[in-house]
């Protein structure tokens, strides 16, 4: 037991104990203290040759990824062109992309996760599964495992933080804050969050039938960190920004 007389001296040196260990996090620059992860392995230079467009496999299954970015983060700008230029245009994953950079509002989402799947708050970030196995975070852990957890989560349930639900069942008005879901060679950026869009966006990924009524944009690109992704057009449609080559 501490004498009375040495309890305010205990008292301090327990709360600058405390104040020391979560510096790192609170000297963040953003408000939910997301991090670049830091690699100290080799440099793995991404693959920058645009690939083709193909149609998803033939049992109609692709690999639903969550990821998480930020533009202006060094360690993305390795990691989204591989994964939002030139792997989602094989045909066989759909990125559900949040950037919490420039989109903060994207930022508690991580958060979310985080307290319901145990994510780190850091991008870049790829979440496709319950457990260590299905959750990446820095780039070169991401573009190691990338192909690995593409191929073995074939056909998965979208990882939802309130849960998981496959893509037929999932309610595009219900996917929280301000997504950008890529998917072959097509974009549809989320804009306004309270857009209550849904089936028509669908059809969109899958489908490339644009819906009545969408206007024409002369932004056809979506920016990513380091670079942008052309596409030929693009229209505006409650809501959504809709990409397209």
């Amino acid at each position: 037991m501490i004498p009375m007389k040495y309890a305010p001296y205990f008292f301090f040196l327990l709360c600058l104990a405390c104040l020391f260990a979560i510096a790192p996090a609170s000297c963040a620059k953003e408000p939910i203290t997301p991090i670049a992860v830091l690699e100290e392995n080799e440099d793995i230079p991404p693959d920058t040759t645009p690939t083709p467009v193909s149609a998803p496999a033939k049992d109609g299954k692709w690999t639903n990824l969550i990821y998480f970015t930020g533009v202006g983060c060094p360690h993305c700008s390795r990691t989204d062109p591989v994964v939002l230029r030139d792997r989602v245009r094989k045909g066989d994953v759909m990125v559900f992309e949040y950037e919490i950079y420039r989109d903060n509002v994207n930022g508690p989402l991580l958060m979310e996760y985080n307290k319901v799947y145990g994510a780190r708050l850091a991008v870049p970030q790829i979440i496709v599964a319950p457990g260590n196995a299905g959750i990446v975070s820095g780039d070169t852990p991401l573009l190691r495992s990338l192909e690995t957890l593409i191929k073995i989560h074939k056909g998965n349930d979208v990882m939802l933080s309130t849960g998981m639900v496959s893509f037929d069942e999932l309610s595009f008005v219900k996917l929280p804050y301000k997504p950008k879901i890529w998917f072959k060679n097509r974009l549809a950026s989320r804009e306004d969050s309270s857009s209550l869009q849904n089936e028509s966006i669908k059809h969109f990924l899958l489908e490339g039938t644009l819906p009545e009524g969408c206007v024409a944009e002369k932004k056809a690109y979506g920016q990513i960190s380091g670079s942008r992704v052309h596409f030929k057009a693009a229209c505006r449609y409650n809501g959504w920004v809709l990409m397209y080559d």
